[in-house]
């Protein structure tokens, strides 16, 4: 017996709701990045960020996890289909968690040569770090049936509540002098909250946690690589030349350098509510056969705008907002601005064309940014005397993929690529 589908919230009011929720937790998510460099200074803020830019690459791409689930779940909803048919949904979130949990082990017996690599003073921070990939594993199946539902308020909710929950523990830990760990303690305890909080809503439609049977079939895992690729690419063309500052400057200067990439996120990150609501939107229509260029169009257009605006403002009042933001201290980080505008806007613009993408089942676009992470890493090499330097090849990156991104055509297969419960692919 199917569930009844939901009735979806308009695009409009769905797209504030998101764009409500994730300004929240960016600004959270600031305020934590905030509290750590006021309290810590450069040097130590400079371990924060590269922590954090560290776990951000083992779980960002898991974004794609939540696209694949979403995707799956809003075509079974369109077809009739219940919401964990045949408890494919349930062993699917199983099999992440079950990953995650390995990886993490793997990941703290390796914490002495992490802490070594990266130049971080506390290791037990490092530990602390790693630890967050487990539930960080989960979230994104969970959080991908409340997309794929369009159940937003509970999507809200679920990026929020976390990133609010995160910086109140940060600020806590910091003013007790945990330092460094105090910070990631806190991080760790929001990935958890961000698992927990999707699981207890959804538990009368997923069953409990004792009852999944983790699975991951091949083909699956197969159809799911490309989308999780395409985010790991995103989240590495945005996140790796924190790593790479943090290899080549001096502490202080990679502490400057992480503060003004924090300001320079805002960009990339607002806009995140646009492409959230885009995914099921265009999930739905391809499945029904229906045209969604209309979508893509509005998507960058209002993404687009959105970023030309803020980096105006970066580059018209650097030295304020770093003040405002940071103080004193950090005021060398202002003439950095206006390029990370630039280089942010270009990804906004790749990520937007990502998720459409993927929502068509396209995977072409994926394996291209993918690409694109190895030529960065090479002009990282090669360009790292100076912050600038570093930037300019980041820009140069964002503009190449974003013109072949471009240039590729949306092949959208006869039938979405969601997954399908093993019983109904045999019956197929």
């Amino acid at each position: 017996m199917s569930e009844q589908a939901p009735v979806p919230m308009s695009g409009v009011r769905a797209g504030v709701l998101v764009f409500i929720a994730v300004g929240l937790s960016n600004v959270c998510s600031y305020g934590f990045h905030l509290v750590s460099a006021r309290t810590l200074g450069p040097s130590s803020y400079g371990d924060v960020a590269t922590l954090a830019a560290v776990a951000g690459i083992l779980t960002l791409p898991l974004a794609g996890v939540q696209v694949f689930v979403a995707r799956h779940v809003s075509g079974g909803i369109t077809r009739g289909r219940a919401i964990n048919d045949g408890g494919y949904v349930s062993s699917f979130c199983g099999a992440m968690l079950a990953i995650g949990a390995g990886i993490a082990v793997v990941l703290v017996v390796a914490t002495p040569l992490i802490k070594s690599v990266l130049g971080i003073a506390s290791l037990t921070a490092v530990v602390l770090a790693v630890l967050s990939v487990a539930p960080a594993f989960l979230s994104p199946a969970l959080v991908g049936v409340a997309q794929g539902l369009q159940r937003f308020v509970l999507l809200s909710v679920a990026i929020a509540a976390p990133a609010a929950l995160r910086v109140i523990l940060a600020a806590a830990a910091l003013g007790a002098g945990f330092g460094v760990a105090g910070a990631m303690a806190a991080s760790l305890v929001a990935v958890a909250a961000a698992a927990l909080i999707p699981l207890w809503v959804l538990r009368h439609s997923l069953g409990p946690l004792g009852a999944w049977r983790p699975r991951l079939p091949r083909s699956d895992a197969l159809a799911l690589l490309p989308v999780v690729a395409g985010m790991l690419a995103i989240t590495c063309l945005t996140t790796d030349d924190l790593v790479a500052a943090k290899i080549a400057f001096e502490p202080h200067e990679a502490g400057l350098y992480g503060s003004a990439s924090l300001i320079g996120r805002v960009i990339l990150y607002l806009p995140v509510a646009i492409v959230t609501v885009l995914l099921p939107h265009v999930a739905a229509r391809a499945s029904a056969g229906r045209d969604t260029s209309d979508l893509l169009t509005t998507s960058l257009l209002a993404t687009g705008g959105f970023c030309l605006l803020f980096t105006a403002i970066y580059a018209a009042l650097p030295h304020l907002i770093v003040k405002i933001a940071f103080g004193a201290k950090y005021e060398g980080s202002s003439s950095l601005l206006w390029m990370f505008g630039i280089a942010m806007t270009l990804y906004s613009l790749l990520n937007v064309i990502l998720v459409y993408r993927l929502g068509h089942g396209e995977t072409r676009t994926s394996w291209l940014l993918l690409g694109g992470v190895a030529v960065q890493a090479v002009l990282f090499a090669l360009f790292h005397d100076s912050a600038r330097e570093l930037l300019a090849a980041d820009i140069v990156t964002a503009a190449a993929l974003l013109v072949a991104a471009t240039a590729l055509s949306t092949r959208a297969p006869a039938a979405l690529p969601s997954p399908l419960p093993a019983r109904e692919r045999s019956a197929r």
